[in-house]
């Protein structure tokens, strides 16, 4: 048994432990059985309001839709159904914490559309949460949501887009200079700190069968190129050297309000909330000392390779000065997340799968 099935036959055994045991009909042999629910409400602890399925119905990921296979939201390693179980409907209170988040009730909105370039469908962050301060300024949090994603999958590269400055969206300051030398250079320094790998793709011309590949960089765990083109999309709604061009790219459409953000806030953070295993829970000798790796490469790429990259580059300083707030990168655990969330002993019960632990 791999890392993978381990963790998943222990969130199985914590769901019926908790009355949630999965119900899907489909036959005993397909594979969907062993991970699905019959429908995504199944996956819930409590049924999702109308806005709220609009907001996942609009994003790009088919979170709600069976197609050719279940509904994502219907697995049971689905980030977003972990993120709609950890945060509910409309609001989300957040207590006293160590993180630098401000106490307060949050309104709470899912797959929030954030443009990173021009001529490019806008990225999709899992969670906004807002709380309105005493003198009319908001702080806010933009959560990116991981389960499993970290422990099983490869993270993504960097489109060639991103490095040509005449696809952003930020145009001259006074001072002749302009923003998108700051994410330019954070591309520069992230690609330096990254291994660099060769991907092959198998590629069809006419009835010739070949191996394309490419060289490409990335992290062996943290998808630091999806936290990239997150705060660029943070930036852009924010920044007023964006406005002109956001405005004539948007304001015609109902995907994106140009100025819902602009002028708002006092404070951001871009949260990264994932699903950490406990190391003591997994008792193959193999996938545990597999799963203490990830943790430590995860928590490295982070810290010492994405964060110091983004600061020392000039991006965060970015929202000092053309966004008037101060701006913060954040990584923490499901459960570290969870214990800054005030709720019901029933609803701290039933996250219990997210933490794996009685």
């Amino acid at each position: 048994m791999g890392l993978k099935e381990e963790i998943l036959d222990l969130e199985r055994s914590c769901l019926e432990e908790l009355g949630h045991g999965l119900d899907n009909e489909r036959g005993r042999n397909d594979k969907y059985r062993t991970e699905y629910y019959r429908t995504f409400r199944g996956n819930l602890y409590e049924q999702m309001e109308q806005q709220h399925i609009e907001e996942y119905g609009g994003g790009s990921g088919g979170e709600m839709k069976d197609k050719r296979y279940p509904a994502k939201m219907s697995s049971i390693r689905s980030s977003s159904a972990m993120t709609f179980n950890l945060l509910g409907n409309r609001t989300a209170i957040i207590k006293q914490n160590p993180y630098g988040l401000s106490e307060g009730i949050y309104s709470v909105a899912y797959e929030k559309k954030m443009p990173t370039l021009l001529g490019r469908n806008p990225a999709n962050l899992d969670a906004y949460l807002c709380l309105t301060g005493k003198t009319g300024k908001t702080e806010a949090i933009f959560c990116e949501m991981k389960m499993m994603e970290w422990i099983i999958n490869t993270p993504g590269c960097l489109n060639n887009a991103y490095k040509d400055e005449d696809n952003y969206f930020a145009k001259l300051k006074p001072d002749g200079k302009t923003s998108v030398s700051a994410f330019l250079k954070a591309i520069t320094m992230l690609e330096q700190v990254m291994p660099l790998h060769e991907i092959a793709k198998e590629v069809t011309v006419g009835d010739e069968v070949g191996i394309n590949s490419k060289k490409v960089h990335f992290f062996q765990r943290y998808d630091a190129w999806q936290m990239f083109k997150h705060t660029l999309g943070i930036y852009n709604m924010t920044s007023r050297h964006t406005l002109e061009a956001m405005r004539d790219k948007y304001n015609n459409t109902s995907e994106v309000d140009v100025c819902e953000m602009r002028n708002k806030f006092a404070k951001v953070t871009l949260l990264n909330v994932v699903f950490e295993p406990p190391t003591k829970v997994i008792k193959d000798e193999k996938n545990r000392k597999k799963l203490i790796a990830f943790k430590a490469s995860e928590h490295e790429e982070f810290e010492l390779k994405f964060k110091s990259s983004m600061m020392e580059s000039g991006v965060l300083q970015l929202f000092i000065d053309d966004c008037g707030f101060e701006f913060d990168i954040k990584y923490m655990s499901a459960k570290e997340f969870m214990l800054m969330l005030e709720m019901t002993e029933d609803r701290w019960n039933y996250l219990s799968r997210y933490r794996l632990e009685k």
